[in-house]
């Protein structure tokens, strides 16, 4: 994505920001419980309708995520919807 923001950002202006937070590291269960980088938890895959969810865990990643933005607002004198979020792509 990183790679590709030149070609995208006169689209969308030059006064956004893009941030690039790492996910933490928690357990995902459907990986055995392996501790790797994500903002949730994964019970059941492939995710559908009726898939497991985990509700905590994505309420605390938005809260999480929210600190970032208000992080990133204050210390580079933005306002919120100057800030857009993006996950890093995993390495290949």
């Amino acid at each position: 994505m990183q790679r590709n923001l030149p070609s995208i950002r006169p689209k969308l202006g030059m006064n956004v920001h893009y941030v690039f937070p790492p996910a933490p590291t928690v357990s995902i269960t459907i990986n055995g419980g392996m501790q790797m980088p994500g903002w949730f938890d994964l019970y059941d895959w492939p995710i559908g309708l009726n898939a497991r969810d985990d509700r905590d865990g994505k309420i605390a990643a938005a809260e999480q995520i929210e600190k970032v933005r208000l992080v990133c607002a204050l210390c580079a004198s933005l306002q919120l919807m100057q800030i857009i979020l993006l996950t890093p792509a995993a390495p290949k």
